[in-house]
């Protein structure tokens, strides 16, 4: 496994990613060209652009996943595709990312209702704080 900083040619992963999400996890409605104008804004540190960084998770050569950090609250994003999920490899990755950035604190925010991403907190030894 490797973690990479995103490319322009990464749009296409990084919306199907977003999309095949559960849609209580679509945070807003997109398409593929916000999708890549995000991505582009990201590559071209804008100043407005929420995330601090975003990298790629490859497994075996292929995209399995991504990875962010929130420039204003140290929160962590993670998303791994279904074909990776249940195999250590979301754990395995924020634990490298979180050691890459060697930020005092994190957050992560998750529904109620998705147990996968609490367990990977929870292993990394966050704890439940609110709901």
């Amino acid at each position: 496994m490797i973690l990479r900083e995103i490319t322009t040619g990464d749009s296409k992963f990084l919306y199907e990613l977003y999309i095949n999400r559960d849609e209580k996890d679509q945070i807003t409605k997109i398409e593929f060209e916000g999708q890549k104008k995000f991505v582009d804004d990201y590559l071209n540190k804008s100043y407005e652009h929420p995330f601090e960084s975003w990298l790629i998770i490859e497994i075996d050569g292929k995209q399995a996943g991504s990875l962010t950090l929130n420039k204003k609250n140290n929160e962590l994003g993670y998303w791994l595709d279904k074909k990776f999920q249940g195999k250590g490899m979301g754990t395995k990755a924020v634990k490298q990312f979180m050691e890459l950035h060697n930020k005092s604190n994190y957050t992560i925010r998750s529904r109620i209702e998705n147990k996968k991403s609490q367990r990977i907190a929870e292993k990394m030894g966050f704890k439940l704080t609110r709901y």
